[in-house]
C-alpha cells in the first residue's frame, strides 16, 4: 500500500498511519493519531457527508491535507477531530462544547490539540470569505489555525469532485464554478499554508472540469446526517425481531 499521491489524501486510517509513519511522526504522536481516529470512529458512526461520503473519511481526509501541508501534530489531530463538539455524538444527547466532552477529548490527545479543537468550534461563525477578506485587508489571517482547518475540510470535499454529486449544498467561494471564487481559494491556500495546499486545489479544480456526473448518482441531502442503523424499506416488528434475536442466541 503506498501512500496518498499529490491532489489525493488519505481516506482510510491506514493510508493515514502510512502517510504520518513516512512524515516521521514520533511513536508517541502516532499513538495519539490512533486515538483521535478511534474517538472519531466512536462519535460518527453511521454519519455522512451530502455526497453519501462517510463522514469519518472525511475527517481522515481533513487530517492528511494538514499533514501534507507540513502542519504539526496537534494541528493535524485537531483536523482529525474538528466537527467533535459540533456534530459528535457523545452518547448524552447533548450538542455543543461540555466540559465532561473536552475532558473526554484531552485524555484522548492532549491538551494542545483538544484546544484547537475547542478554538476551531467557538469561531463556527467564521467562513473562509471572512478570512480571505481579513487577508485581503490586512495582509494576514488572526485565527490561523482555525483558517487552516477549515481550508483543508474544503479541500477534502473538493478532492473527490464532491460538490459535484451535492448540488443541493451551497459551497465556499461559490465552487465548483465560481472562476473568481477559485482565485480567491488559490490566494487563501498560498497564504495559509503554500505551494503544497495551492497545487492541491489547482488538482482538485482540474477535476472539477473534467468530470460530469451522471445526475443518477447525484444526491440531494444539503447537510450533515446520521442514518439509523437498519436497511432503507425494510420493515419487521418489534416482538418478531426479539424472537429472532433470541433463537440466534439459542443456536450459538
Amino acid at each position: 500500500m503506498s501512500g496518498p499521491r499529490r491532489g489525493m489524501h488519505a481516506q482510510t486510517n491506514l493510508q493515514l498511519y502510512r502517510q504520518l509513519i513516512e512524515a516521521g511522526w514520533s511513536e508517541s504522536d502516532l499513538a495519539r493519531a490512533r486515538a483521535a481516529h478511534d474517538l472519531s470512529c466512536e462519535l460518527f458512526a453511521g454519519c455522512y457527508r451530502p455526497s453519501n461520503k462517510a463522514f469519518i473519511a472525511h475527517l481522515v481526509g481533513t487530517a492528511s491535507a494538514l499533514a501534507a501541508w507540513g502542519e504539526p501534530p496537534d494541528t493535524v489531530l485537531a483536523g482529525l477531530l474538528h466537527s467533535s463538539y459540533l456534530y459528535g455524538d457523545f452518547g448524552d444527547g447533548t450538542w455543543g462544547v461540555e466540559p465532561q466532552k473536552r475532558r473526554l477529548v484531552r485524555d484522548r490527545v492532549g491538551e494542545d490539540a483538544e484546544r484547537l479543537v475547542n478554538e476551531y468550534t467557538s469561531t463556527d461563525h467564521l467562513v473562509l470569505q471572512d478570512c480571505w477578506q481579513e487577508l485581503r485587508d490586512t495582509g494576514s489571517v488572526r485565527r490561523r489555525i482555525s483558517a487552516i482547518i477549515r481550508l483543508a475540510d474544503l479541500c477534502d470535499e473538493c478532492r473527490d469532485a464532491g460538490p459535484l454529486y451535492t448540488p443541493a449544498k451551497p459551497l465556499a467561494f461559490g465552487l465548483p464554478a465560481d472562476e473568481g471564487g477559485r482565485e480567491a481559494v488559490l490566494v487563501l491556500a498560498k497564504a495559509l499554508a503554500g505551494p503544497p495546499a495551492v497545487a492541491d486545489f489547482q488538482s482538485c479544480f482540474e477535476t472539477f472540469d473534467r468530470l460530469q456526473p451522471p445526475t443518477v448518482l447525484h444526491s440531494r441531502a444539503s447537510g450533515f446526517r446520521a442514518l439509523k442503523r437498519r436497511a432503507s424499506g425494510y420493515r419487521r416488528g418489534r416482538l418478531a425481531g426479539l424472537f429472532v434475536r433470541i433463537l440466534q442466541r439459542l443456536k450459538r
